[in-house]
């Protein structure tokens, strides 16, 4: 058995040992003798000094506990005083990346704005130029137009000093047959000016000017204006028989002083004047802005800058008011019809000395589409040059 001794129970252990024992010996219970009872000793003088101690020993304790936490403390605020400098750095590298940021997005800002408005500068200054050409251009082409009528004006001043010594029998409308042995031929007569309504033909041989035997073209104008006479009898021979026909050499001074450059011409266009109800091409001037535009002798001319031609007067109209620069000309050419650019120039001011283009020292033309008839086979010479002046 296991027996728990306490300071009470031990009292009563000893009590009991000290009244009787009975010991177990194997044939039965023998009686043991009693045992002295033991004096009671009292534990309190010996618990003192060890609650004393415990009460040191907790003292201590609490001791080292509160030196503990000092410590911790300490060592704490330490490390927190040891850790504010590198908090510091690190809020001032932040700080300085922040502003910087700043100031890098305000200057990239800033430079948008910069290049932005450099471009509305250049812009601004590109459309300043752009007006610019635009006004001198517009002021040149004033200032050229200006000139070519002040050109004009001047060659209309000196065409209105036009002597006869300038002129030619074509200024007057006659054409004479050269290849003729047999005297000063007619091969051609103009169908417009005062010449279409003095009574020449073709075929006719001039016999005598002013009473002046004459057989050469040479001779014709300083026979006709060398008298000074208001008329001058021209005697002809037709068909055998002599007529006189009377000319008045003033009339074709005028006439040719009030003759004005026909744009046509400038622009290499000879037309048929046989065909007064339409705009028949005859031929093309060599070299002309016609010529190299791709007109053909035997085109229709049907419209002028998309404005309708119904004859060669209509044509001759609206090239007069026609602008220097492209013009578009719409040509019919057998059943086909052919949209052409002519590049129109400046008309030239040139004072001229007749009034046709000098054919006969000219370059070879462009043949004509259909064969032209002549004076040696059909009974005529063609209707040849411009729709002012011409044969």
């Amino acid at each position: 058995m296991t027996f728990v001794l306490t300071r009470w129970n031990k009292s009563l252990l000893g009590a009991s040992i000290g009244l009787s024992a009975l010991i177990w010996t194997g044939t039965g219970f023998a009686q043991v003798p009693a045992v002295p009872a033991v004096p009671a000793v009292d534990p309190a003088p010996a618990v003192e000094p060890a609650k004393e101690a415990v009460e040191d020993a907790k003292d201590a304790a609490k001791d080292a506990k509160d030196a503990a936490k000092e410590t911790a403390k300490d060592a704490k605020d330490a490390a927190k005083a040891a850790a504010q400098p590198v908090s510091g750095a690190v809020r001032d590298a932040a700080r300085d990346a922040r502003e910087g940021a700043r100031d890098t997005v305000r200057d990239a800002r800033e430079g948008v704005r910069d290049t932005a408005r450099d471009a509305r500068e250049t812009v601004r200054d590109a459309r300043e130029g752009v007006r610019d050409t635009v006004r001198d251009a517009r002021e040149t082409a004033r200032d050229t137009v200006r000139d070519v009528r002040g050109a004009v004006n001047a060659s209309g001043s000196a065409r209105a000093n036009l002597r006869w010594q300038d002129m030619q029998a074509a200024d007057l409308g006659l054409w004479f047959n050269r290849s003729a042995n047999d005297g000063l031929v007619i091969a051609d007569v103009g169908t417009q000016g005062p010449i279409a309504k003095l009574g020449f033909q073709e075929g006719d041989r001039i016999v005598s000017v002013n009473g002046r035997t004459i057989t050469r073209q040479a001779d014709f104008m300083p026979y006709l204006y060398s008298g000074n006479v208001a008329r001058v009898p021209i005697i002809v021979n037709r068909g055998g028989q002599q007529q006189t026909i009377y000319m008045e050499p003033q009339t074709f001074i005028t006439h040719a002083n009030s003759y004005q450059s026909d744009p046509l011409e400038q622009m290499g266009i000879v037309l048929d004047d046989r065909a007064q109800d339409k705009a028949l091409v005859w031929r093309v001037t060599p070299r002309s802005p016609a010529f190299y535009a791709g007109l053909r002798g035997g085109d229709l001319i049907t419209s002028l800058n998309k404005q309708p031609v119904a004859n060669a007067a209509e044509l001759s109209q609206l090239a007069a008011k026609a602008e220097p620069g492209p013009i578009a000309l719409e040509v019919q050419r057998g059943d086909k019809p052919r949209l052409l650019e002519v590049d129109f120039q400046t008309p030239n001011t040139e004072v001229r000395s007749a009034l046709r283009p000098d054919y006969d020292n000219a370059a070879p033309a462009l043949a004509p589409a259909a064969p032209a008839r002549s004076y040696y086979n059909n009974g005529y010479a063609p209707r040849r040059g411009l729709f002012r002046g011409r044969r």
